[in-house]
């Protein structure tokens, strides 16, 4: 029993000697009747003495034992066998291992990889790592883990990600449950539709289409458009102003007044550059009619 080393983990009834915080009590193990391996942090046990209950502790603490209990005789002893010998042992008092990880998720896009860390406190209540830790899922075909430590997510659904490790022949692990969703499809808008209507006395109606095509940005105008060709000098213009031209962007003189045609727009021009198509009788500076491209 020389230099033995009792670790508080397992469990004793309470007694005079408690394990009530972190650290070391020395005592002279061969003097020990009913020697143990293992007590729980917080618990306690009564020894059984081979010789003078003053030598059992340092003397420290055997002045606080006999400070609690006045009626203790330091000098009560059992005849000692002459071979045995009075070397010092310790009581090592210990905590319950601890594993987790640090930075659990609750949820991630298929597709995506996140790397775990985990937290480790050992029985003597100190944060190291672990030896050696393993990573586990619940269902690889929605979660993968390697053994590092980083996930991957495969497809939508619910899994659980555990770590274990082995302390002390005990197996200490952590459980996050993770769910796994599809990531949300962002439509890209590549045209617009609308109607062309007169503010004015003169006939001005029809549909357009404003779209991306392959690298153009193009008006086309459908076959239903009608317009007068009473009123001269009429323009067309896109805007962000439903009321005037200025700062408009000028299409170019009205040439066709019934049925489908088309405007090729510069190229620096973007789709939601301009909100509004324009008809302006350009002599008289006087609005004709319009059309909204988007909200």
């Amino acid at each position: 029993m020389n230099g033995q080393r009792l670790e508080l983990v397992g469990s004793t009834p309470i007694d005079d000697l408690l394990a009530n915080e972190l650290g070391t009590v020395e005592y002279n193990a061969e003097v020990v009747l009913n020697h143990m391996d293992r007590i729980c942090f917080g618990s306690g046990i009564l020894f059984q003495f081979k010789y003078p209950l003053k030598n059992f502790f340092t003397s420290q603490r055997f002045q606080e034992i006999q400070a609690q209990n006045e009626d203790m005789d330091p000098e009560e002893e059992v005849e000692m066998p002459p071979e045995m010998n009075t070397s010092s042992s310790t009581l090592v008092m210990t905590v319950t291992p601890t594993l987790q990880i640090s930075n659990g998720i609750a949820q991630i896009t298929v597709g995506t990889e996140y790397l775990f860390e985990i937290q480790f406190t050992d029985e003597l209540g100190m944060e190291t790592q672990p030896e050696t830790v393993l990573w586990e899922s619940s269902n690889s075909e929605v979660l993968s883990v390697d053994e590092n430590g980083t996930l991957t997510a495969v497809s939508a659904g619910t899994a659980s990600v555990t770590v274990s490790t082995l302390v002390s022949d005990t197996l200490i692990l952590y459980t996050n449950s993770i769910q796994v969703v599809n990531p949300v499809m962002v439509s890209t808008v590549t045209s617009y539709t609308g109607i062309v209507e007169t503010t004015s006395s003169y006939q001005l109606e029809g549909t357009f289409t404003l779209a991306v095509v392959g690298e153009q940005l193009i008006l086309s105008v459908g076959s239903d458009y009608k317009a007068s060709t009473a009123l001269p000098g009429l323009y067309i213009y896109l805007s962000n102003n439903n009321n005037t031209i200025s700062q408009a962007l000028e299409l170019g003189a009205v040439t066709v007044f019934q049925g489908a045609h088309e405007y090729i727009l510069p190229s620096h021009v973007e789709l939601m550059d301009y909100q509004y198509i324009l008809y302006w009788c350009k002599p008289f500076n006087v609005k004709v009619g319009h059309a909204k491209i988007y909200d």
